[in-house]
Order: C-alpha cells, then sequence, then structure tokens
C-alpha cells in the first residue's frame, strides 16, 4: 500500500478542471502536474494562486513577504505566469479548488475502483471528459468546456516542456 495525492487544478474564469493522481508530493511531481494540466488546458494561465504549500512557497517573513521556492520561480518565469499564494488561514481565497476537491470526492471517488495508478488516471481523465467539465456549473450555469476559450490561456507555441527531473543534491568530502 502507497500514500495516494490527488493534484487537483481549477481555472477561475471557465471552472475547468484538471485531476491527477500521484504517489509522490514531491516538487518534480508537482511541476510534472502543471504541465500536464496545461497540455489538457491547451495554455499557460497569466496568474497561479496556491495555497502554502512547501513545495511553492518555503516560507513568509514577518512583514508577510511570500518566499517562493526557487526551481517553481524558475518554472513560472519558464512559462510566463506570475505565481500568488493564499493568505494563511483565509478560505475565501482558495475556494474555487476546494470546492474542486470536495467535487472530486463526492461525485469521482465514492464508490470507485482501480487496478493502478495509470488505471485510476485513465478513468479520472474520462470522468473530466464526460461528467466534471461538461456539467452545467453551479456558479457559472455554464458548462467549463463552453467558457474555456474564453479563459485568456496563453499558448504553449510548441515549446518543449519544462525539465521536471528530479534534482538532488549531496554534499561529499574528499
Amino acid at each position: 500500500q502507497r500514500q495516494l495525492y490527488a493534484f487537483v487544478m481549477t481555472l477561475g474564469w471557465s471552472r475547468t478542471m484538471y485531476l491527477e493522481f500521484t504517489v509522490s508530493a514531491d516538487l518534480a511531481i508537482f511541476l510534472r502536474c502543471h504541465v500536464h494540466a496545461w497540455h489538457y488546458f491547451g495554455g499557460v494561465p497569466r496568474q497561479v494562486l496556491h495555497d502554502n504549500l512547501k513545495t511553492a512557497v518555503i516560507d513568509r517573513d514577518g512583514e508577510g513577504a511570500v518566499h517562493f521556492h526557487p526551481r517553481y520561480l524558475d518554472f513560472a518565469d519558464y512559462y510566463g505566469f506570475s505565481p500568488r499564494a493564499c493568505q494563511p488561514y483565509r478560505a475565501q481565497t482558495k475556494g474555487k479548488v476546494e470546492n474542486g476537491v470536495r467535487y472530486v470526492r463526492g461525485n469521482f471517488w465514492a464508490g470507485l475502483s482501480y487496478h493502478d495508478l495509470t488505471d485510476l488516471n485513465r478513468q479520472g481523465r474520462t470522468w473530466l471528459d464526460t461528467i466534471a467539465n461538461v456539467r452545467i456549473h453551479g456558479t457559472t450555469r455554464i458548462p467549463p468546456f463552453e467558457r474555456l476559450s474564453q479563459e485568456n490561456l496563453v499558448p504553449l507555441g510548441g515549446k518543449p516542456d519544462y525539465d521536471t527531473s528530479l534534482l538532488i543534491t549531496r554534499r561529499c568530502s574528499r
């Protein structure tokens, strides 16, 4: 048995959702999930709002200034988006994603059976394409896929994907 993680990204205007399951929450996987989401959406948003998870936000200083992970900032620069961190303990700033996670738990996860991670992600993609992103959204009253073209995403334009390889540094003595 292994711990299972769900990466959920929800676009602010269209409410189009992306879902991917992983067995790790490290930085390389986190960045890779972003890349997969942008391929799914067909472009990159101009701004990405995050909870204060350590893969994106290292810490905040005494005045509240956010210190992002250096590799995440390099990733943001490569794709041309500006990262933004939610205010701590302020649930209103991350409601779209929190509601998306709740929607996944209640409408996809319940009663699900799968063989392996590949099968789970295949079922998740099918659910996104046939249910989650074509339903009448509770807030907008329009299916998310219908609003996706108006999201104003920056196209990937054939740019090679960011290198999300796992980087490990070690110190060694003589």
